[in-house]
């Protein structure tokens, strides 16, 4: 897998290469197989009751995440702080990077990104301190548009509406869950 998020495949593919698909998606298949989850030996009072309630709220975590992302687009990359109150490690290093190529373009955003939650991968909740959700995610660009400092459409027909990625959201010091990585599946393509 290879870390990235829907907007630096985005990004990079339109604003660096400016020809080629973001994302090389293959075939259709089912879903992954979920691994097992880790929380069914609870030691203390777990964080959530169930793996269901613990994808619930990992599925808030990164659509705050994408509601973050998705202005810090449309504002052509400013306002980039707003990422360390939904982010974390190497998800939040990728998004100030991410910003960054924005701002450098003078490129922005139309339109919302979207997701759908495919599956849960695993999920460690037990200690607060330790708490790790990895799910499956189809993250849906068909709304959005790249567009450059001339107003003109940066977009290419190339590039792929749906991708599949890999989100692990942890705890933190607050009350919230951040988003610390979105890895690209390079597995098969679930949502297509």
């Amino acid at each position: 897998m290879r870390a990235a998020s829907h907007r630096s495949t985005l990004v990079g593919a339109m604003l660096l290469a400016m020809s080629l698909s973001a994302v090389a998606v293959a075939g259709c298949s089912a879903s992954p197989k979920p691994l097992p989850s880790t929380s069914s030996t609870p030691s203390a009072t777990p964080v959530f009751a169930s793996d269901e309630e613990a994808l619930a709220a990992a599925e808030e975590a990164y659509a705050a995440y994408l509601r973050v992302d998705n202005a810090v687009g449309q504002s052509g990359g400013k306002g980039e702080s707003l990422y360390s109150t939904v982010a974390a490690g190497e998800a939040l290093t990728n998004a100030l990077a991410n910003a960054k190529q924005f701002r450098d373009a003078k490129a922005h955003t139309i339109g919302q990104a979207a997701f759908t939650v495919r599956d849960l991968q695993s999920a460690e909740y037990e200690d607060p301190r330790n708490l790790s959700i990895s799910f499956y995610i189809c993250d849906d660009l068909s709304e959005v548009e790249l567009v450059g400092e001339d107003g003109k459409t940066m977009s290419e027909s190339e590039i792929n509406d749906s991708a599949p990625f890999l989100v692990t959201v942890v705890s933190s010091t607050t009350s919230n869950l951040l988003v610390s990585n979105i890895a690209l599946w390079d597995g098969d393509d679930y949502c297509a």
